[in-house]
């Protein structure tokens, strides 16, 4: 559950480290996945236990590894959680099935269908068949159609239209991004481009929605690279190139998630994901103001690379990159204006 104030301080939190990374210059460091998938795991913990360092986090999971005076204080304890925070350490089964029992789902965090795709080097290398049926009951009832055959059933893949792409961006959770990238991963490797674009735009759009909460676990940043880096230029347009950087994703999603508050449904209420995801959705694809609309397309820039454009294309990236500008003026000054002016249409 969350409400407007804990999103307005994530935000402010992320600003502040941001101003603070510019002025020093500090360096962008590389992170593994086997770190990011630690520390998703681990600042997951924190969030549903509401505790606060790897101290309380150890005593709270593993308080057998505490020794203990006569007196009962605390002689000594492993401290191995410290080493779960610095991402440096990965925990054994044994240790997961301990946190299991206490964090129900702790373990499938950790153990995501995601990490594994990510690691994978060559898109021909995904069998898209088995990841898909490693996901979620909800993300596989979309992707999945069940059949009869006598007293048997068994289940086949449904076409991937609108409709289906439609239905994971409603839903905006870890399996269905995992399965959008599966997709992806599979259309690309079949050179289907048109498949390719739609599928990249639904990935945009779901990264736009969970940004700000992959910020919360402290992986969005070295996330956000790695999907702009490997998956999202797979369905870019060939005059086309990525401009958008990962910190660009959070500024986005935290004024969209933020903007959920300021609707109808959303208004002074304390509201779940899916709450939040179904109404990012409609904010997203234009059902209250196209300003929003606008302002959350993805951003590209000109590719220099492949000769000659087309005027018709340039015309086409010119009018988006005005419309993107009156929105985000729209969304940074406070005002409401569901159109845009006539003249950008022209």
């Amino acid at each position: 559950m969350s409400d407007f104030n804990r999103i307005k301080q994530l935000y402010l939190t992320f600003s502040h480290e941001m101003r603070e990374h510019f002025d020093e210059k500090k360096p962008i460091l590389r992170e593994s996945i086997e770190a990011i998938r630690l520390r998703y795991w681990y600042e997951g913990l924190k969030q549903r236990t509401s505790l606060h360092t790897a101290y309380e986090l150890e005593r709270h999971f593993e308080k057998e590894s505490f020794q203990r005076n006569s007196n009962g204080t605390i002689r000594h304890y492993r401290s191995k959680w410290s080493r779960y925070e610095q991402s440096i350490h990965t925990p054994k089964s044994k240790t997961l099935k301990r946190v299991e029992l206490l964090a129900p789902g702790s373990t499938r965090e950790i153990d995501h269908p995601l990490w594994r795709i990510l690691k994978l080097t060559d898109p021909g290398e995904i069998d898209a068949e088995m990841i898909l049926r490693t996901l979620s009951f909800d993300v596989q009832e979309i992707i999945f159609v069940c059949s009869f055959s006598g007293l048997s059933s068994y289940s086949n893949r449904k076409p991937i239209t609108q409709r289906v792409l439609d239905q994971l961006e409603r839903r905006a959770s870890l399996d269905c991004l995992t399965c959008l990238i599966c997709l992806l991963l599979e259309a690309s490797s079949q050179k289907r481009a048109v498949l390719s674009t739609k599928i990249a735009l639904t990935v945009h759009n779901v990264i736009l929605m969970m940004g700000i909460e992959l910020y919360a676990r402290k992986v969005a940043l070295p996330l956000l690279d790695i999907l702009i880096e490997r998956i999202l230029p797979l369905g870019v347009m060939p005059h086309l190139k990525m401009w958008m950087i990962s910190s660009d994703y959070i500024h986005a999603s935290a004024h969209l998630n933020l903007m959920v508050y300021q609707t109808k449904r959303g208004n002074k209420r304390v509201l779940s994901w899916p709450q939040r995801a179904k109404l990012m959705y409609r904010l997203i694809h234009g059902y209250m103001g196209l300003d929003v609309q606008y302002a959350m397309a993805p951003q590209f820039e000109l590719n220099d690379k492949v000769g000659d454009i087309p005027e018709e294309l340039i015309n086409k990236f010119n009018k988006a990159s005005s419309l993107r500008n009156w929105a985000w003026d729209s969304i940074v000054e406070g005002r409401s204006e569901p159109m845009p002016p006539a003249e950008l249409f022209v």
